[in-house]
């Protein structure tokens, strides 16, 4: 330590890293590491480790008396020092990109200790000792490699360099710590939802299976892990499952989960739960309350179509869906094909329950009908002709809409080929199941 006696803050920082590894304290390691290039310390640490020159001597001196004393924890704190010493906090292409480079090293050491069994580090410290430190690494690794990738002057839409590469490192633990050998697996939801980010942003929503697949073992602890990784990770699936899967039911159940434990503090965070989650809704019929959607500032985008839906009406919801800003809002959730086609269906079975409930009594459950309700198609064509505004509907139409209805379990009836007429269930709902009972909600795109 004699070589760096006038370095004050590097000296406090090795001897900040020493005590944590002394400590056996999982935690302290992880805060004692400066890995923000906006970190105000890393300049001067910067100029005083270029002074120090050797950096393997600077290791020894920290590992000394420590039981971080084997070849791979070593390697990580070299690699840890050279990030400190040759990273650049400057905007340039070239700049993040060797950060990255030097973080990018600095994971892979880190998850080699993961990895390992290392005798005479796990004999005096905790199975989970690097844990803290490893999911730390992986979310800057993960942010630093979307924001190379932006400044990167070979970037192109589908051009995702250091995220591929983030998504090679980052698969490689979590494959580790979905086998459930000790001191892994409180890793595995943090790194789980860590890849989510990097799919979806890369696009890459085939492999989504993987995590679904590795997590499934543990899904019934999630609630041992941070509430942080349980909401994270009930929306990543719960976005998977809609966009991807269009297996809207289940979709429902993990953001709703999501939306109900992430903290009341965190609007941005709730906010961006509950857009999927409306759009769960639209297709299961359920309306949320106009404060609901003023309080997230939700009401431009989803109001009209729950009011087109409501009305029956598919002028309405034709103009809500194809305007210009509910397209770029849902274009970038990627379900405005799915919500046209499911919503298309919806919108059949209101018109067709609209009719029946015109020419109909309400169901009276103290006086209830002997007789099945019944409508002719040919008043259907009416109504079609009319929600639609279109004169070019005819009888083959409305019969196949029916089918289609029938067959997707939206409507409970049979055709009456022989007088043209729907007859549909008796009983209160007159044929028609709640939107979130019907089993072709969840048809599979």
């Amino acid at each position: 330590m004699g070589a760096i006696a006038n370095m004050a803050l590097l000296q406090q920082h090795l001897t900040q890293l020493s005590s944590a590894l002394s400590s056996s304290i999982p935690s302290e390691l992880s805060s004692a590491l400066v890995l923000s290039l906006a970190d105000p310390a890393l300049p001067t640490l910067r100029y005083e480790l270029e002074s120090a020159g050797n950096i393997k001597a600077l290791v020894s001196s920290v590992v000394r008396d420590t039981p971080a004393t084997v070849k791979e924890w070593r390697e990580f704190l070299e690699a840890y020092l050279v990030f400190l010493r040759d990273a650049r906090a400057e905007e340039g292409a070239a700049e993040v990109g060797r950060a990255f480079d030097l973080l990018e090293r600095v994971y892979f050491t880190a998850s080699t200790i993961f990895a390992a069994r290392i005798p005479s580090a796990t004999e005096a410290l905790p199975d989970d000792f690097i844990i803290p430190t490893l999911k730390r690494l992986s979310t800057i690794l993960v942010r630093l490699s979307f924001h190379a990738d932006a400044v990167s002057p070979h970037h192109r839409p589908t051009s995702y360099h250091y995220a591929s590469s983030a998504v090679k490192h980052l698969s490689r633990a979590f494959t580790l710590a979905a086998t459930d050998r000790p001191g892994k697996t409180p890793a595995l939801f943090s790194l789980a939802n860590l890849l989510c980010e990097l799919y979806f942003h890369t696009q890459r929503l085939r492999s989504m299976p993987t995590i679904v697949k590795g997590t499934h073992a543990f899904v019934h602890r999630l609630g041992e892990y941070p509430r942080s990784e349980q909401v994270m990770y009930n929306y990543w699936v719960g976005r998977y499952k809609l966009v991807q899967e269009w297996r809207i039911r289940e979709a429902h159940r993990h953001l709703e989960t999501a939306f109900t434990d992430c903290a009341n503090f965190a609007w941005r965070n709730k906010r961006r739960i509950l857009a999927p989650l409306l759009v769960t809704n639209l297709v299961l019929g359920l309306a949320p309350s106009p404060a609901l959607l003023e309080a997230f500032n939700l009401t431009a985008p989803f109001a009209p179509l729950f009011a087109a839906l409501r009305a029956a009406n598919p002028l309405a919801l034709k103009r809500a869906l194809e305007s210009d800003r509910a397209c770029q809002f849902f274009c970038r959730l990627g379900v405005w094909s799915m919500l046209r086609e499911k919503l298309e269906v919806v919108l059949w079975r209101g018109v067709v329950r609209k009719t029946v409930r015109l020419i109909h009594s309400p169901y009276d459950p103290s006086n209830p009908p002997t007789r099945p309700p019944t409508v002719p198609l040919q008043t259907l064509l009416t109504a079609f002709r009319i929600a639609y505004a279109d004169p070019s509907f005819d009888l083959a139409d409305v019969e196949c809409i029916c089918v289609s209805l029938l067959d997707q379990g939206y409507m409970k009836a049979y055709i009456l080929h022989s007088s043209r007429t729907v007859v549909l269930q008796k009983g209160e709902l007159m044929g028609f199941p709640r939107l979130r009972d019907v089993v072709g909600v969840d048809t599979i795109k």
